[in-house]
């Protein structure tokens, strides 16, 4: 079948020797980029904006300082200013005249007291009688206690009028006499060995023997009654 546009309209032949043209390769359409320039333009748009929400929350969500500065004068009820208090200070001493003899200023001295000794009173001793503990000496009997013997030292212990005075490690001999005012209680004396030995003990009262003992074992008492 043949078309009647070309029965119409006669096309020439094609001179021979000449290359025959051929069409050009369709250029590509431009509407692709644009729609993806206007789609980054819309994801940075939709970024930014997503930015400045977010800030703007956070500065809201910030608690917000306040700084008050207190004033200076401040009134009271009804607006009626309360009275100020002033403080002032004692203006400063004023220089010394200055001496007529010399025409220069003196500046007075302070003296300081010297301090008021104090006195301590020693305490006064107790009179005895002898060279042990004892009693005052007043109406009372000299007792004597006495250690003899051989061998290493000893611990003796006698009454006085007050106490039982204890003496530990003394050689022998040994003696001590002391005042006994009372009569209620006997004159006992306690000799024991530290070492091996023998050991003796004796009693006088003003110079008369009461009581004496001796052994070779651990220990020895010597003891008797006041004399009247």
């Amino acid at each position: 079948m043949t078309d009647p546009a070309w029965q119409q309209y006669p096309q020439e032949p094609w001179p021979p020797g000449e290359p025959i043209p051929y069409p050009e390769d369709p250029k590509p359409p431009k509407w692709p980029w644009i729609v993806a320039g206007v789609s980054v333009l819309a994801v940075l748009a939709i970024a930014l904006t997503a930015i400045l929400v977010i800030t703007r929350r956070t500065e809201v969500a910030a608690p917000t300082t306040v700084t008050v500065t207190p004033s200076i004068t401040w009134t009271g009820p009804n607006d009626v200013p309360l009275p100020s208090t002033t403080t002032t200070e004692p203006p400063p001493p004023s220089p010394p005249p200055p001496n007529p003899s010399t025409g220069v200023e003196t500046t007075p001295t302070t003296t300081e007291a010297p301090p008021v000794p104090t006195t301590t009173e020693a305490p006064k001793p107790v009179p005895t009688t002898g060279q042990g503990p004892g009693g005052s000496g007043n109406g009372g009997k000299s007792v004597t206690y006495s250690v003899g013997g051989q061998g290493g030292g000893v611990n003796v212990a006698y009454m006085t009028d007050n106490d039982y005075v204890r003496v530990s490690n003394i050689s022998q001999p040994w003696a001590v006499s002391v005042t006994v005012t009372r009569r209620d209680v006997p004159l006992t004396m306690n000799v024991t060995m530290v070492g091996e030995g023998t050991i003796s003990c004796s009693i006088t009262v003003d110079g008369v023997t009461v009581a004496q003992s001796s052994t070779d074992v651990f220990a020895v008492v010597c003891q008797a009654p006041m004399p009247g």
